[in-house]
């Protein structure tokens, strides 16, 4: 343990990268590759004002759960990534208030389901991934999209009040049952919300 004055970079070669009960800290870029990447309940990655990057190894295409917290204060469009992984799970994430947090891309997606057991706290949400399961009821964003679910999409946005909720500033596009909760207004702007003949529901 110990915050690094600079950034943190840390790849493996043929194997996981297990941080364990271990913390990562950096005033700083993080940038963490891995043929999957591990952490255990009490662990803390945290780049204090710099960006995050998850990388499960395009080789392997590895899952990356995260049973400790990752955060960082930075607003950035790159403030947290997590790409190049099958499934993803997290306990808590967190970003600046106007920083974006990424589930994968369309150059490195992460090919199996986003699911979490602790709140998601970002400004912007995008991605492309399987499944996406965000259900904890500890969430707080202010936008989302672009967004591509292979599956199902799930989000609930506890962030908000009666005038101001949630806020499309991409299309949405879900292959299953979606649900989206906001305690505010669900604003898509011009945006698609497209999850051809299955299920959707919108509480806001």
């Amino acid at each position: 343990n110990g915050t690094n004055p600079g950034g943190v970079s840390i790849s493996t070669t043929g194997g996981i990268l297990n941080v364990g009960t271990r913390d990562i800290t950096a005033n700083g870029d993080i940038t963490l590759v891995g043929d999957g990447i591990t952490s255990a309940a009490g662990s803390v990655i945290d780049a204090t004002g710099g960006d995050i990057l998850l990388d499960g190894n395009s080789s392997t295409q590895a899952a990356i759960a995260l049973a400790g917290s990752v955060a960082t204060t930075s607003n950035t469009a790159t403030a947290m990534r997590v790409v190049d992984a099958t499934t993803l799970s997290f306990a808590n994430i967190t970003t600046g208030s106007a920083g974006t947090t990424t589930f994968g891309n369309t150059a490195l997606p992460l090919s199996g389901a986003v699911t979490q057991t602790g709140p998601l706290s970002t400004g912007t949400l995008v991605g492309n991934s399987s499944t996406v399961t965000l259900n904890n009821a500890g969430n707080q964003l202010a936008n989302i999209g672009p967004y591509t679910a292979g599956g199902g999409f799930v989000l609930i946005d506890s962030n908000g009040d009666a005038t101001q909720g949630l806020t499309f500033t991409g299309s949405v596009t879900a292959a299953g049952t979606t649900n989206i909760t906001s305690p505010g207004l669900v604003d898509l702007q011009t945006h698609d919300l497209n999850v051809g003949a299955n299920t959707l529901t919108i509480n806001g």
